[in-house]
């Protein structure tokens, strides 16, 4: 799962055409529409091309993270086990393990 938490304002990455967090009118959004997620050079579609057999990327407002996280769960609950790239998600998870790469 990849999760991404939307801000309001300028873009937290620097970017100006992100248009990520501009688009985000819900408290959260779970994509799964293959189309989005299988794109080249994006960290669902290298997850997918990696071996994840399900993958959902998860776009929160900071309000709207928690619920996410768990309506995304829901989906996921017969997955024996889960990879998030994103660390806003420790904020409400106690994971086995937890990789920090720099």
């Amino acid at each position: 799962m990849k999760v991404t938490v939307t801000r309001t304002g300028s873009c937290p990455r620097g970017e100006k055409n992100c248009n990520v967090c501009g688009r985000q009118k819900e408290p959260f959004t779970l994509i799964s529409n293959k189309k989005i997620i299988n794109q080249k050079n994006k960290d669902t579609g290298r997850m997918k091309k990696a071996g994840a057999k399900k993958v959902l990327w998860l776009k929160a407002t900071p309000g709207g993270l928690k619920s996410g996280l768990k309506k995304a769960f829901e989906k996921l609950e017969k997955s024996p086990g889960v990879v998030i790239e994103g660390t806003s998600v420790l904020k409400y998870l106690k994971p086995d393990m937890c990789f920090f790469i720099y």
